[in-house]
């Protein structure tokens, strides 16, 4: 069990509400709630231990706005007031233009940069939520250009205005070029202190700036990575003795390469959550539109846009209601996935691979600022809950290298299919059901019986064997081992005839049955001798138990065949098809309800809208199949 407290009473609410919306009131019995919840018997005491009580009623108590009745025949009741509902809402109603307001901003954001929708988007994105990003591509593939777009979407405060930093690394690099030159005045005791102090200055430089880029980040020197391991973490710079307030909304970084491995680059590339590769244009009417565009450099918001732009105060305001959004069930179950598939991953890599640094390796910190990621896109979505689209930003989370990139992908949108939906469960569930079904129908309207065993005579004829040999004709001392009832006697108009033990038949024409007269009942064969007008009787081989035939049940009246059926109808088939219905309902409503926000879902690579509709259809096409199963056992016994 991996609940929280707060996992607990969110599903008791959810439950509740649930409860009541069916029922139509407000004070629904507990135990119908919990039943709702999904808890599991054996995560019972769990919960309890979790909370420290004995029973359910007492973790309802803990829950602000819900109260404890009593009911009928001593049963208790929960009732939750609206009040939070309310609440949700006034945040609804606070969110609705965010999205709009946003997608405007990117629009803007984006002229003149071709095939950049992605790094555009995820840039602000990563902005926004006070994380950091990572670009990865050649030189003159627009890297700069990004991070400067986004400098544009936020306000200029009054008073000192919006600082940008920008630097491109070399080896030559020193802490002086990124931090600020010392101070002399500070060394020499004529600083404000009066004392003699090791100080930078500062204005201009990162620790003043608001949004920073850093090109070729991997030529830092130990002292700058050291320093920039603080500023992106905590948000502070050590100033000689004093620990300053770093104003840093975002952090852009940018290298043709990769870290080198086992050189201490490893916490430095840990700190950008974000990882995305920026490729060269592809498409040549996009390439062409470059060229001849000469305003891209020149970029500039009008005065009529100036209103989307986002305030320092926009950004309070956000990431306090950034916190408030929660994670779906749908979005715990896929991250749970994520990280178990990432172990098994991991387990399966060769030591080879291991030494050079293929494996993946997100921690529990990065684990909580990527939530943080997906929670600031559910908000700008206009969304409480972090959805499946949101949970595919994880993908650009969880690489580490150029082999990991393809993978990160694979993992995330298998995880997304197989976890998120919940469609496999309920196929698995109805199948069982249908084994049931096929068990009952085998038990109620038939019987399993033995049939004659056939053997093949060495003249093609299929013949009967006498399961205890014995002298049938004193005459000749004939001694028959089979007994063929098809056999024709050569320019005779006589059938019938016996076989030794060779299978080879017994062909004097005196041999054979009177006409009509051999029957076949069980296991038992009666004929009567055509020459001698003699009766016989034997038992013949019978197929073995894995061999036995299906018959379909005789009963003594139609009646009885009737209710059987009806009975087969009202506690199998009905509750099975009424069930692959309620899911294909789901599953329409849910494609109903999720198409459109999935599609406009600003900062998710839409492909996986494709993903999660198409595994909603294959999931379709895997109830009607089991439909169709259903049906072919029910026309079994109808």
């Amino acid at each position: 069990m991996n609940y929280t407290k707060e996992h607990v009473i969110e599903k008791i609410i959810v439950a509740y509400k649930n409860c009541a919306q069916k029922q139509s009131k407000q004070e629904i019995l507990i135990n119908q709630v919990i039943q709702d919840t999904g808890f599991k018997a054996d995560e019972k005491s769990e919960i309890f231990k979790l909370f420290d009580v004995s029973k359910y009623e007492e973790i309802i108590k803990t829950i602000p706005n819900a109260e404890i009745i009593d009911g009928e025949k001593h049963n208790q009741l929960m009732k939750y007031s609206t009040e939070e509902k309310s609440e949700e809402k006034q945040m609804e109603n606070t969110n609705t233009k965010n999205h709009d307001r946003i997608e405007k901003l990117l629009t803007i954001l984006k002229q003149g940069l071709y095939e950049k929708d992605e790094a555009i988007r995820l840039a602000l994105l990563t902005a926004i939520s006070g994380e950091s990003i990572f670009f990865l591509g050649a030189p003159g593939c627009a890297k700069s250009m990004i991070a400067r777009r986004i400098v544009k979407a936020f306000k200029s405060d009054e008073k000192e205005g919006l600082k940008y930093f920008e630097y491109l690394m070399n080896q030559f690099s020193t802490p002086e070029d990124i931090f600020g030159n010392i101070s002399l005045k500070a060394l020499n005791g004529d600083g404000e202190s009066g004392k003699e102090e090791y100080k930078r200055i500062t204005d201009g430089f990162l620790p003043q700036a608001n949004i920073a880029f850093l090109d070729e980040i991997w030529k830092a020197s130990p002292a700058i990575q050291n320093t920039l391991l603080t500023i992106i973490n905590e948000r502070k710079f050590h100033n000689g003795g004093k620990v300053e307030d770093v104003p840093l909304k975002a952090l852009f970084a940018a290298s043709n390469e990769l870290p080198t491995k086992n050189e201490g680059l490893e916490a430095l590339y840990d700190r950008f959550i974000l990882r995305l590769v920026v490729d060269f244009i592809q498409n040549e009417d996009s390439f062409f539109d470059m060229i001849d565009d000469s305003n891209s450099t020149d970029f500039i918001i009008s005065e009529n846009d100036e209103n989307l732009l986002i305030s320092n105060e926009d950004l309070e305001n956000w990431r306090k209601q950034i916190d408030k959004v929660k994670l779906s069930d749908a979005a715990r179950a896929v991250i749970s996935a994520i990280r178990k598939e990432l172990t098994l991953q991991n387990e399966s890599l060769s030591e080879e691979d291991k030494k050079n640094g293929e494996l993946f390796e997100v921690g529990d910190r990065r684990w909580k600022k990527i939530a943080h990621i997906l929670k600031t896109s559910a908000f700008l979505n206009d969304r409480n809950e972090v959805d499946l689209m949101d949970c595919s930003l994880i993908e650009n989370c969880i690489w580490g290298t150029e082999k990991q990139q393809k993978k990160a992908r694979e993992i995330v949108e298998k995880c997304i299919k197989q976890n998120g939906l919940d469609c496999d469960t309920a196929i698995e569930d109805i199948q069982e059901q249908i084994e049931e079904f096929d068990e009952y129908i085998n038990t109620n309207f038939y019987v399993n019986k033995a049939k004659p065993k056939e053997y093949k005579m060495k003249d093609g004829n299929i013949a009967y064997k006498i399961k205890k040999i014995k002298d049938i004709y004193s005459y000749n001392e004939i001694t028959p081992y089979y007994l063929c009832p098809s056999y024709n006697h050569p320019g005779y108009n006589r059938t019938g005839a016996y076989y030794d033990d060779n299978k080879e038949s017994i062909g004097d024409f005196d041999y054979y049955f009177k006409e009509d007269s051999f029957q076949i009942n069980d296991n038992k064969v009666t004929w009567i001798d055509g020459y001698r007008e003699e009766a016989y009787d034997v038992s013949i081989e019978m197929t073995d138990d894995d061999e036995l035939v299906k018959y379909y049940k005789v009963f003594d009246t139609p009646d009885l065949l009737e209710l059987r059926q009806s009975k087969a109808d009202t506690e199998k088939y009905t509750p099975n098809k009424s069930f692959i219905d309620s899911e294909l309902k789901k599953l329409d409503d849910f494609a109903s309800e999720k198409t459109a926000p999935y599609k406009a879902n600003l900062f998710a690579n839409q492909e996986y809208c494709d993903v999660i509709m198409n595994a909603i259809t294959e999931a379709k096409k895997a109830l009607q199949d089991v439909q169709v199963e259903l049906d072919k056992k029910r026309s079994l016994y109808q």
